[in-house]
């Protein structure tokens, strides 16, 4: 099990970030000297069976909110795209990331604060530098777009447009995260790879254990 006591949920002691060894790839920080494969196929089972199970639930919340409201959801069988079924879509895919921290907490005793980055602790400057990057390219990229592949016009009700608005801001970000947690993270993290494969080697698993990082 990774020997992480004395660290908070933020990562090192008093809350700030472990160093992390030079040379250990990302998927190897917390591996240990002895290979439990089965673990790893575990985590990757519930990880499936959660984006899955959560999908399904969330779709059969948003159509049965739908129907209290009037609403003919695609879920249901009907022919609108409604946003409740819009957010409860990305909503589901959202429960990843406690889902990802939660299997990583159970199965290997890790906090969930290691899914933020190696550094074991949200890295809010590195999402400012994403943000400042990605989102003058993605702004140009739907201009060009929209200039050069114009979509037909449709019929949308004014509210429905500002709900779809408020949920693309505050809930794909969430749906975005969850991918990248379960998929980068949790099950990255859990892939077993081949001895001396990505660095896989007990050096790279010995310079983690010495920083404190690793299961020992």
């Amino acid at each position: 099990m990774p020997d992480l006591s004395g660290t908070s949920s933020a990562g090192g002691p008093e809350g700030r970030p472990r160093p992390i060894p030079e040379g250990v790839p990302y998927h190897l920080v917390l591996a240990g000297e002895k290979r439990r494969i089965g673990r790893g196929i575990l985590a990757i089972v519930l990880l499936h069976a959660g984006l899955l199970g959560f999908g399904a639930a969330f779709a059969q919340l948003g159509g049965q909110i739908d129907l209290l409201l009037g609403r003919d959801s695609v879920v249901t069988g009907g022919t609108e795209f409604t946003p409740v079924t819009m957010a409860t879509t990305f909503a589901s895919t959202a429960l990843l990331i406690p889902w990802s921290m939660l299997i990583q907490r159970r199965l290997y005793g890790v906090k969930g604060g290691w899914l933020h980055s190696v550094a074991g602790a949200f890295r809010p400057a590195v999402l400012g530098r994403a943000i400042l990057f990605l989102a003058p390219v993605w702004a140009i990229y739907l201009t060009v777009l929209a200039a050069l592949e114009p979509s037909p016009a449709g019929n949308w009700a004014v509210a429905d447009l500002l709900v779809m608005f408020a949920a693309t801001i505050v809930v794909v970000p969430l749906q975005s995260a969850g991918e990248e947690y379960g998929y980068r993270g949790a099950r990255r993290a859990r892939t077993p790879s081949p001895p001396g494969a990505d660095g896989g080697d007990a050096r790279a698993t010995a310079r983690g254990r010495d920083a404190g990082v690793g299961p020992r």
